[in-house]
Parts: C-alpha cells; structure tokens; sequence
C-alpha cells in the first residue's frame, strides 16, 4: 500500500533533493562533474547521484507502508 504524507517537512525535503537531482544533472549533462573537496565526480557517477536524488526526493513524499 502507498501512504502520501503531506506535511510542510516533507514537501520541502523533497524540494531539496529535487533541486541537487536538477543541478547534478546539468552537471552530467555538461560533462563537467561535481567536485567534493577535492575530488571530483565523473560523468556516471554524477548521473548515478542524479538518480539517487529523485529517488530520495520521491520517498521523502510517498513512503510504503505493510498492513496486515
């Protein structure tokens, strides 16, 4: 079962890692990764973060819940 929760929290922690998922991938698509202090992402990598940020801000919005 999906169970949406709409509380101020969630919607803005989804905000948030929507707006990471948008800049990493105009990072990847620019070909020219994202650094963290020193270390810089390549091209899969960034796009690999992309996917985990619109996946997070996905189930920071909906998360599953088991009934019997």
């Amino acid at each position: 079962m999906i169970h949406m929760r709409q509380p101020f929290h969630s919607i803005a922690t989804a905000a948030v890692f929507l707006v990471f998922g948008v800049l990493f991938g105009g990072a990847a698509i620019s070909q020219s990764g994202v650094t963290f202090a020193d270390v810089t992402l390549n091209e899969q990598a960034t796009w690999a973060a992309t996917g985990l940020m619109f996946v997070m801000s996905y189930f920071s919005l909906v998360h599953l819940r088991y009934r019997d």
